[in-house]
Order: C-alpha cells, then structure tokens, then sequence
C-alpha cells in the first residue's frame, strides 16, 4: 500500500494536538500514560506523511458508465457524491458580490475592469469544476485520475455564496487591448481571499470537506494560500498569502503523481496566478 494511506485508526481525536492513553494498573497500582499519535485530517496530508486518516468510504454504484467505467457515491454531513460527482454542503462564503466596477493607476496608465458573469455551462467553470474534482478524488478518496476504470470525479457547483465570474480589463497605456480586453475568471469566497487557479481553491475545497476543522489554539487546519498565511517581512506582525507553487506542487505529488510531473503541474498553474497579478 501507498505509505500516503498508511493510517492510525484514532478518528475522534483532534489532529496536531497530542494525545495520551492512561494503562490499567500493572503492579504495585502505578499507571503509566502511552503516547499515541493522532491522525492528521486528509485536507493536511502533505508529502511524506504517514499518520493520516483514513480516506472516506465510496459506495460503488450499481449501474455502468460511459465506456464501461465505474461510478461511485457516498453520504457526509458536510459533502455528498452521486455518480462520481462531487457535492460540497459547507460553506464558509461571505455574500458579498465583486465590486462590479474598477479603477486603479499603475505607472503612468490607468486600469479599468469590470464583472461579467459566468454561465453554469461555460467551458471555464467546467473545467475548473473538473480539476477541483479529480484533485479531491485524489486526496480524499483515493482514486487516482489515472485509473482508467472510473468515471472522472467532478465537482457539481461551488459551494453556497461562491462567485465564479470574469473579469475584463483594459489598460491605457496598451491600446491594443481597447479592442480586446484582457480577461480573466476567478472564484470569490471572501472579499480577501479571491481563487485564481482550480489548484488554489482545491485545498479549501478539501477543508471545508472534513467539516472546517481548527486545531486546539482556534487556527484553521486549511493549507490554502489565504488560510496557511506567511510572515510579511517587510511589515513585521503582518502576514501575506502563502506562495502558491509549493502548495501545488505538494498537492499533485500527494495526489499520487510523480515528482517530475507535480513540478511541471505546479510551474503552470503559478504562471497563471502570476501573470494575473503583474497584470493588476
């Protein structure tokens, strides 16, 4: 068995926090405490990790699809799968919509962009909704995207109060994209923490799946790039988003693809999250 999915058993306890068992007495009525150690959350699960819970029970489903490929369900109280897609029921989604007009100066020109909203059926949605969904197959379930027997996992919807929309914008000092604006999507959970890439959310995706767990200090357990902060540097007691390309490069790796190809994964997905902000 993958060592990924090496698993202790301990499923009640809090990840992160360390436990302890109290034996019977044995001898002279002294007790002595055995450590034990607490199996971490699968939305934690990095690289070399062995004690990790284990992956969430799939139900094969009776009927047969698409080219002879299995499909699979299950019932949580924070997610449901029918037919291999995937249904998440938390939330933790602020309402509030994308400022739908903007103005802002970089160097001697003048940014102007504005939201355009994203039919259900749009290509880009479903591809985002079909990454997202492999991914978590991946890490939650166990089931690889390169098993061939099974039908793609696939998310169905983003979860309550998530904006998928398109942003175009245009800058002054590029005439050339008066004609044709740039334009870019992105999925807004909170007004400061705004997905790029289907890789940046897949961690969030993932948290919210094992029911938003914190740790014993009140931090969240999430390895997003807006949940797992880093120091600023520059402005000591200030933290920035996490650096997304090591996050998705881990992501893929425990996903179960090699370390060659969650390098070449992980330099693409950062190329677009990149590109994006130099173009703020």
């Amino acid at each position: 068995m993958d060592p990924l999915f090496l698993l202790d058993s301990s499923e009640d306890e809090a990840p992160h926090a360390s436990s302890s068992r109290v034996r019977r007495p044995q001898g002279h009525g002294r007790h002595y405490i055995e450590p034990r150690i607490t199996a971490l959350y699968r939305c934690r699960v990095r690289p070399n990790d062995f004690q990790i819970r284990e992956p969430y029970t799939l139900v094969q489903e009776p009927s047969i699809y698409e080219n002879g490929r299995l499909a699979y369900s299950c019932n949580n109280d924070h997610f449901h799968v029918r037919e291999s897609t995937i249904y998440i029921d938390a939330s933790d989604a602020s309402p509030d919509e994308p400022q739908n007009r903007t103005t802002a100066t970089k160097g001697f020109g003048t940014i102007h962009s504005q939201v355009i909203p994203v039919p259900e059926h749009d290509k880009t949605r479903q591809e985002w909704l079909s990454k997202i969904g492999e991914l978590i197959a991946a890490v939650m379930f166990a089931k690889s995207p390169k098993n061939r027997h099974n039908r793609p996992f696939k998310l169905a919807r983003f979860p309550d109060n998530m904006i998928f929309y398109r942003r175009a914008k245009t800058n002054s000092t590029k005439p050339e994209t008066r004609q044709k604006p740039r334009s870019d999507v992105y999925l807004q959970n909170t007004s400061s923490s705004v997905y790029r890439t289907p890789q940046e959310f897949a961690r969030h995706a993932m948290w919210l799946m094992d029911g938003k767990p914190h740790d014993a200090a009140g931090r969240t357990m999430c390895l997003c790039k807006f949940c797992d902060r880093r120091d600023n540097l520059r402005r000591p007691g200030k933290t920035l988003p996490g650096h997304q390309r090591p996050i998705t490069k881990d992501l893929y790796i425990v996903a179960g693809f090699s370390m060659a190809e969650a390098e070449i994964f992980s330099r693409e997905a950062s190329v677009e999250s990149e590109v994006d902000e130099l173009e703020e």
